[in-house]
């Protein structure tokens, strides 16, 4: 019905909008989801929350998003345990040169970003 028209572009700029205003990112994408599987099964929301639950099943888009959320655990439980502060302590001690920053931040982001 919303196929291939300016209609489809309502749910990715509902979830930026709503992450601006919202400041809730998995809130907001939840929120652009349900959006696109509205628009998809003409405004029937049992059938919307049916189709993206299927859909991303079938597309393993559930896995992916599952990961994700664990990852965010991990990032925010470093940030409460004081990890972050404690690595950044660390590297003020002892990286003082720009190649030695490099070497450092791509080392860790090597480290940090395996699902890439």
């Amino acid at each position: 019905m919303f196929y291939a028209t300016c209609w489809s572009l309502l749910p990715p700029i509902a979830a930026i909008v709503l992450a601006f205003i919202l400041k809730d990112v998995y809130l907001s994408l939840f929120l652009g989801v349900a959006t696109a599987g509205m628009l998809a099964t003409g405004f029937h929301p049992w059938a919307a929350m049916e189709t993206v639950v299927k859909t991303m099943n079938d597309s393993l888009d559930l896995n992916v998003f599952i990961f994700d959320v664990l990852l965010g655990m991990i990032i925010v439980l470093l940030i409460k345990s004081g990890g972050s502060s404690a690595y950044g302590r660390w590297a003020s001690k002892r990286i003082h040169t720009k190649k030695g920053s490099i070497f450092a931040t791509a080392a860790l982001g090597l480290l940090i970003f395996v699902d890439d």
